[in-house]
């Protein structure tokens, strides 16, 4: 089966039948990204139909070995214990690095004390539930449709998928080590597609991709500013659902090389800035970074200051760049930026810049708001841009290119002030 690819050009020679496709001018590939796209691709198999290429991983998990419960953890209450055993199994010790994400060892080279792969660690819990009475359905995810017409290739699984319930209520989806907590859907099954075997035929069921509320990206800058335009103070960065599956894989990140792995991710305006990161956090649905900031946001020439914004903005954002027609986003989003500056007294703005106001009554809003109180001596800005839809029409395209070249520009407002 070939997605985006021209057919093949066939030659016969001494009983052979070769088969020749060609791909040309194609980008570099960086990963699945904030845009959906599908780069061309092939798949083989000498057996056809999903039905075929789902017993097979269906005949995996029931050869998959049985591996102890780790003896920290004791067996009482199938609720707590089973989320005992998510926590101890998403350990960064337990995670096999280096691999490719959808290796599993044959039985016998599977360690009963790890590490694993994700793979590995999804089907380990899967077992470990079902023991503990938990109800466990294993479905497999990838990333095209799939029929009985396609190739029964096993390499189409992009990783294998829990939906878990405990008690014979509410089930949720859920993948080992995933940063939110259960309960909350990982970012990487958001909006996926998903395929298990029942009764021997094949069943489909798509990930919804949530609301903009679970995937919020917030930047929350507090800056006491001196006399000569340099700030001192803390970046709280807030890190929500598709988010953090872009920045770092769904994984919570280090805070050894925080300010480096940051600043590869997010394009800040304020040259110079220094980011000492203090501390490191899951929430449940994501992460939080925290940072002690160090900048120079103003220039003061004798009365006159003239103020910039901090602010940041990922930089997987740009992929809507270019994209004039339809497309694709990897999930709805917020991304709110908020800035909090305590300023030296007896200074008032000359003149607001012109603040945007974009997409009112569509599926893409972005609201900028800025207030300066001269007697309290603050300034408050902030920046809030929601979208909606997934699927973006031209219409809708046509905003976001709009809104985008705002939010490209909040960084780098500068303010005017005079005393």
């Amino acid at each position: 089966y070939g997605r985006d690819i021209k057919d093949p050009v066939v030659t016969k020679s001494s009983g052979q039948q070769k088969y020749k496709w060609t791909v040309m001018n194609q980008e570099k590939w960086n990963g699945e990204g904030f845009v959906v796209y599908k780069r061309p691709g092939l798949s083989f198999s000498s057996r056809k139909g999903v039905n075929q290429s789902l017993s097979a991983m269906d005949e995996l998990v029931a050869k998959f070995p049985s591996i102890k419960f780790p003896q920290s953890i004791s067996s009482g209450d199938k609720t707590k214990t089973g989320l005992k055993l998510m926590e101890w199994i998403s350990q960064p010790s337990k995670k096999l690095s280096g691999y490719p994400l959808n290796w599993v060892r044959s039985p016998e080279n599977i360690p009963e004390d790890g590490p694993w792969t994700p793979w590995e660690q999804t089907l380990i819990l899967n077992k470990w539930l079902r023991s503990l009475g938990w109800d466990s359905k294993v479905w497999w995810q990838t990333s095209i449709e799939l029929d009985e017409g396609r190739p029964a290739s096993t390499s189409l699984w992009t990783a294998p998928v829990l939906e878990l319930s405990s008690n014979g209520g509410k089930s949720e989806f859920y993948q080992a080590s995933q940063t939110s907590a259960y309960g909350v859907t990982a970012p990487s099954v958001t909006g996926a597609i998903l395929y298990r075997l029942k009764d021997g035929n094949s069943e489909k069921k798509t990930v919804s991709s949530g609301s903009p509320s679970d995937h919020k990206l917030e930047f929350l800058w507090k800056l006491d500013l001196t006399e000569s335009g340099s700030a001192e103070g803390t970046l709280v960065l807030t890190v929500n659902g598709g988010w953090a599956q872009l920045m770092s894989d769904g994984y919570l990140p280090l805070q050894s090389g925080l300010s480096d792995f940051l600043k590869k991710r997010v394009n800040f305006a304020i040259p110079g800035m220094v980011l000492d990161p203090t501390s490191v956090g899951p929430t449940k649905t994501g992460y939080k970074l925290e940072f002690k900031v160090k900048c120079v946001p103003g220039i003061v020439l004798g009365g006159n200051l003239l103020l910039r914004l901090p602010g940041g903005i990922p930089s997987r954002v740009g992929e809507m760049i270019g994209n004039e027609s339809s497309y694709t986003l990897r999930f709805p989003f917020i991304i709110d930026q908020k800035v909090r500056i305590n300023m030296p007294s007896g200074y008032k703005m000359i003149q607001s810049p012109p603040l945007k106001k974009l997409g009112e009554g569509t599926k893409a809003v972005l609201r900028e708001s800025i207030v300066h109180w001269p007697k309290k001596a603050q300034l408050i800005a902030d920046s809030t841009w929601t979208v909606k839809n997934v699927k973006i029409d031209d219409n809708l395209a046509a905003i976001l290119k709009e809104e985008l070249a705002a939010c490209m520009r909040w960084p780098v407002l500068d303010l005017p002030f005079r005393k």
